[in-house]
């Protein structure tokens, strides 16, 4: 089961109820391996990703990291830079018009103006050999520590679902 989280405004009482309803045996967070580390929700924008760290120890929950240090923004780029925290700010004002179980449906994604911001952004910032590279390192992460047993549920950006859904034999999104 895969489940897309929209980082920083998923709510975690609902993500509380939908993890207690399904209580996997695994649960796959998408940290790195320092935010898996500290689980500082103050220094990391994947604070949902840290609360369901803890909701898995609290409920006995295997609980494993998929992510790397690496990001996928082009060489030289922060994320600092006005152009991108404009662009960021643009997505942020549009965002706050759907819920994020709304955003786990690919299909808003390819409206507008939230495609064109994303286009935006990805032709600016994003190097999309690093975006594939980290992707197919998370795959790999889950792949070498998931059992055969079991029910096994990945939290993962919603900007990540695409890729999961294509390449996870027998997933299922959450909330198609």
């Amino acid at each position: 089961i895969i489940i897309g989280t929209l980082h920083g405004r998923t709510p975690k009482d609902e993500l509380e109820k939908i993890l207690n309803n399904l209580h996997p045996d695994q649960l796959f967070v998408e940290l790195t391996p320092l935010e898996f580390t500290e689980l500082n929700p103050k220094k990391s924008i994947r604070d949902e990703m840290i609360f369901a760290v803890g909701w898995a120890r609290n409920h006995n929950v295997h609980v494993y990291r998929f992510d790397r240090q690496e990001g996928e923004l082009k060489e030289g780029i922060t994320g600092k830079e006005p152009a991108f925290i404009g662009l960021s700010q643009e997505m942020d004002k549009v965002l706050k018009n759907y819920s994020w179980k709304e955003l786990n449906k690919m299909e808003i994604w390819q409206k507008p103006p939230l495609v064109d911001i994303e286009n935006k952004i990805k032709e600016k910032f994003i190097d999309e050999k690093r975006l594939r590279e980290r992707e197919e390192y998370m795959l790999e992460n889950i792949n070498k520590q998931v059992t055969q047993k079991g029910k096994v549920v990945i939290l993962t950006g919603v900007g990540h679902l695409p890729f999961f859904e294509k390449r996870i034999q027998g997933a299922k999104p959450f909330f198609k």
